[in-house]
């Protein structure tokens, strides 16, 4: 047996043992979410009083459509919170007309002298100091609960953790047909993955797609609106980014609890997504581990296609094809441990899709760094 050989076979078996550590870490997610499914919620006397916030502006449309869901929620102590960041449209009457109908809604308007680069976090600062209750829901008017008992599974999970002052949930992109609809849900649910993995012993880095739930006096000690309305940043991410803790941390992976986000509707919004998301990364403190250990995932693919290369190209047909097909194997295995929490978060995607998923993953993170790089230049 030449060096070389000897070689190779070490590094097979590393990077094998590499795939079913990768493996379990995927698996996690799943037994996570199946503890979560096992829960049964508290009497209704325990919940927490609640003021879900929805910052609206010029939306009359998905207002007309998906505010009826936060309307209707099987909660007993909740309000909802619209403020109108300066519509022209007829979204003034139209809340009107529902606060009639719905005693528990109620909105307010800032003002249009205003004048910041995200007005979004202004007006969440707004409504934070309007809100009647302890417990601040922020949603978006362009997404939806999955079902009625999305506010009942959150507020459950902060009345079970009474040392919580932030509890996350799930959000899901709504299927579309293309390419980029696949993207955007995929990427989406492997951060939420490698996030919430991560959350369930260390703390919570990062919040992607906004639902979270924080208590005000949590909001308004690490509050960073003064910087953040000058950026077009996540604001929530980032505040959840800075004081999330392991002990003041809770996490809501009931699949009732889901938030449907609307896919970005025409290149302009999802152009302003991007920037947000952009300027949003680049300001969040992640632990030197967590970058390294997600980087290594999102490799993982690439890292064996080049060990099978590699046998072909050293060893003869046998043992290159036995190599090949443990490699592969191992690859299933990834893919699998995927696959069973996916349905779980909603999704249910052909086992057979994930494998080009997943090497399309780091060059999708490329192209992103990429655009990130160009933009923070200009």
């Amino acid at each position: 047996m030449t060096e070389r050989t000897i070689i190779l076979v070490v590094v097979l078996l590393l990077v094998w043992g590499l795939g079913l550590c990768i493996a379990l870490y995927y698996s996690r997610m799943g037994r996570m979410m199946r503890r979560h499914h096992r829960l049964s919620l508290l009497s209704e006397a325990s919940l927490p009083p609640v003021t879900v916030i929805i910052c609206v502006r010029d939306q009359c449309e998905l207002i007309h459509h998906h505010l009826l869901h936060y309307l209707t929620q099987d909660y007993p102590s909740y309000e909802v919170l619209v403020v109108d960041m300066g519509s022209r449209d007829d979204t003034k009457w139209l809340l009107l007309s529902m606060e009639e109908e719905y005693s528990h809604l109620r909105h307010i308007e800032m003002p249009t002298h205003t004048l910041v680069v995200n007005p979004v976090a202004e007006a969440q600062m707004l409504g934070t100091m309007s809100a009647k209750h302890e417990w601040l829901l922020f949603a978006s008017i362009d997404s939806m609960p999955a079902t009625p008992q999305w506010l009942r599974y959150m507020g459950h999970t902060a009345a079970k953790h009474p040392g919580s002052t932030i509890v996350a949930g799930i959000t899901t992109y709504q299927p579309r047909r293309g390419a980029d609809n696949a993207r955007l849900r995929f990427v989406t649910l492997w951060h939420t993955m490698m996030c919430y993995i991560h959350a369930d012993s260390h703390r919570l880095v990062d919040v992607p797609g906004g639902n979270v739930m924080v208590s005000r006096d949590a909001y308004m000690e690490h509050d960073d609106s003064d910087s953040s309305r000058h950026y077009p940043v996540d604001a929530i991410s980032l505040m959840v980014n800075r004081c999330s803790t392991a002990t003041n941390t809770s996490l809501c992976l009931h699949p009732e609890a889901r938030i449907l986000q609307l896919p970005p509707l025409g290149e302009s919004q999802s152009l302003r997504e991007r920037q947000i998301a952009i300027h949003t990364r680049s300001r969040l403190r992640l632990p030197r581990l967590f970058r390294c250990w997600s980087a290594l995932c999102a490799l993982y693919p690439w890292l064996l296609d080049v060990t099978i290369v590699a046998a072909f190209l050293l060893w003869p047909d046998v043992p290159a094809l036995v190599a090949a097909g443990v490699s592969l194997a191992i690859m299933l295995m990834v893919a699998m441990a995927i696959g069973h929490s996916l349905p779980l978060m909603g999704e249910c995607p052909p086992k057979w899709r994930l494998i080009p998923l997943l090497h399309l993953l780091p060059l999708w993170a490329a192209a992103a760094r990429a655009e990130s790089r160009v933009r923070n230049r200009w």
